[in-house]
Order: C-alpha cells, then structure tokens, then sequence
C-alpha cells in the first residue's frame, strides 16, 4: 500500500508561496496542496532537508502591498523530487480557506481585511498554547 492510499485526509488544491525553514537554511516553494494535518509544498530543490526532521512552513497570503504569513511548525512526512510533503497538528484546511477568502473579499482594502482578520482571530476559541489554526 502507498502512503497516498493511507491519509485520513483528503487533500484540496490551494496554491500560495511558501517558505521551509528548517536549521537556519530557507528554502522557498509553492503550496500545492493542503489537507487536515498536511501540507505539500513543491520546490525547486530540497537536497539540505532533514528528511526525518522538524521545519517551519510559511504560507505566504498577499494582495499587492498586503501579506499576511502563517507559520505552522510540521514535521518531514516525505521528500519527493518536486517537493516536501509536511504533517502538523497545527494544519487545519478551513481557518487557511477563511483567510484566503479574506484577503479575495477585500482585494484593495487593506484596513477593512486588517478589522476582519482581528474579528476573526478573537473570535477564534483559544486553549492555553493551542494554535489558531487547529
């Protein structure tokens, strides 16, 4: 069986750029799909990933001069030729959809997307030191 015939979870195109930090070297890439518990990220190179090691995933959303960057802490799920396949507790795919969708909404509207976002974030439950994207 190969470990594409053994996710819980289903897998939605979604594409933004990202950046991989892993032992102070950056690699950067485009998000090609997203899953609960799952990123995969193509790149043009990975040869100094720890392939069995942590990394940070930065999922870079923008609109001109406005970016806003969610870094999720993951680890090395796999390492292909074209790309790093990523699992994190810290991955959901609906609050990553919601803010894309913010940012499409109001596409020329810096200040109304930074009011929305905060809404969002504070209406977000919190636990402690859970994420927001759980």
């Amino acid at each position: 069986m190969s470990p594409m015939d053994k996710r819980k979870y289903k897998r939605i195109d979604f594409h933004a750029s990202a950046v991989i930090i892993q032992n102070n070297e950056t690699i950067s890439g485009e998000v090609e799909n997203l899953s609960t518990r799952g990123v995969y990220v193509k790149t043009h190179g990975s040869a100094s990933i720890v392939t069995d090691g942590d990394a940070l995933v930065s999922i870079r959303l923008s609109d001109g001069a406005t970016t806003l960057t969610v870094t999720i802490p993951a680890k090395i799920a796999r390492v292909a030729e074209d790309g790093i396949a990523f699992h994190s507790p810290h991955i959901s795919i609906y609050p990553i959809l919601h803010l894309e969708h913010l940012f499409i909404y109001h596409k020329g509207k810096p200040q109304q997307l930074t009011v929305d976002f905060c809404e969002y974030i504070c209406s977000m439950p919190s636990a402690g030191n859970r994420s927001v994207f759980e």
